[in-house]
């Protein structure tokens, strides 16, 4: 329908309206800030893609901003402009300053690839020539990367910035469970576990059915990356205890959240059913587990979708020839072992639980 090509000029009128429109567009600001951004874009123009905090505040020195506050604050107002990209969640990104945003995807892409299409293998070749085959592989069947094949895919001077910035968009976790530092990247998994008869077993579960609308391919990979993230800082936080190494599959995780908690959790794609199911070893502490899974999505909603993931909650009693109860129904009958009042500790365990998932998440974002 744009056969005479209007359409497009349109198109960016119309979305250049609409821009000058928003807060940002209508703020005013110092020339000094005008200046000190054409220093910026000089440099993107000289073919740098990204500069260090010091060469930049260098640059707002030059175009007159002296005080290291207000040179900060600019900043902010270019990221948020979309002029440059500047993140400050950790030292590592307030220290480097993206000036070519192409820059950050063609970064990461090194890793992040379908590697069974033919364009996007990699060379084995290259990586046997430096003794990382073996790391390759592990990356390839396991989705976990070592330190030493990061350093090979990125410049050392580039690898904590990148990880960090995987970190805080939910592409990368720590996976502290072995001798070595290695990271799980769980948008790399792609073997399958499930077959129809694997919750014969169970005696209860829940499940989050996004079947009203589409479950967006992302959201189960950082759920799953945000419950392993949580798990590798308390087996650090708690040197003594054992958690075992989780088992995380491209539909399916067991992953130990803290001492006694194991959280089944696997992806459900049948028919017009998509759903994230969720149940526990222990059926004592599934009020937990629940807890959990609903505070990771809805800060997945929040941060990463936009508030657009839309799903409803049914809990599942298998010994009732599979009776399902909706959320509200649940809650209001105090069905078991979810919503029973039966135990004034476990009730207290839930709370503290929710109080330290909460700091987990917020900290997270930071």
């Amino acid at each position: 329908d744009n056969k005479k090509e209007y359409g497009i000029m349109e198109l960016r009128l119309q979305i250049e309206r609409i821009a000058r429109q928003g807060e940002l567009f209508n703020q005013e600001i110092s020339m000094r800030f005008v200046c000190f951004l054409d220093e910026l874009l000089y440099a993107k123009s000289q073919s740098d893609t990204f500069m260090t905090l010091a060469d930049a505040k260098l640059l707002a020195k030059n175009a007159g901003i002296m005080s290291s506050e207000i040179q900060l604050v600019a900043l902010e107002f270019f990221h948020n402009c979309g002029m440059i990209t500047y993140l400050t969640a950790t030292q590592a990104l307030k220290n480097m300053i993206v000036l070519e945003p192409q820059w950050l995807i063609d970064s990461l892409s090194k890793i992040i690839r379908d590697v069974d299409t033919k364009q996007h293998k990699f060379d084995d070749q290259a990586f046997e020539d430096v003794g990382l085959k073996s790391d390759l592989d592990s990356l390839i069947q396991n989705a976990l990367a070592s330190r030493d094949i990061l350093e090979f895919f990125w410049e050392r001077p580039h690898v904590e910035f990148l990880i960090d910035l995987m970190k805080q968009t939910m592409l990368l976790s720590e996976w502290t469970f072995r001798n070595e530092k290695l990271y799980l990247i769980p948008s790399l998994l792609k073997n399958h576990f499930l077959t129809d008869q694997d919750y014969e077993s169970k005696e209860a579960f829940c499940y989050f059915d996004f079947s009203k609308v589409v479950l967006p391919i992302g959201v189960f990979e950082r759920l799953i990356c945000l419950v392993v993230a949580h798990s590798a800082l308390y087996r650090r936080k708690h040197e003594d205890c054992n958690l075992m190494e989780p088992r995380v599959f491209l539909d399916y995780a067991v992953i130990e959240f803290e001492t006694g908690l194991k959280l089944e959790i696997c992806r459900r794609d049948q028919d017009d059913k998509q759903r994230i199911e969720l149940s526990v070893e222990d059926l004592a502490r599934s009020a937990e587990a629940f807890t959990i899974i609903q505070s990771i999505l809805q800060k997945l909603n929040n941060d990463i979708m936009g508030l657009r993931l839309k799903w409803e909650i049914f809990f599942v009693l298998c010994k009732e020839t599979e009776r399902v109860w909706s959320y509200e129904d649940a809650k209001k009958h105090n069905i078991a072992p979810w919503f029973s009042n039966s135990s004034r500790s476990t009730n207290n365990s839930t709370k503290r639980l929710s109080a330290d998932l909460d700091s987990f998440l917020e900290n997270f974002s930071k």
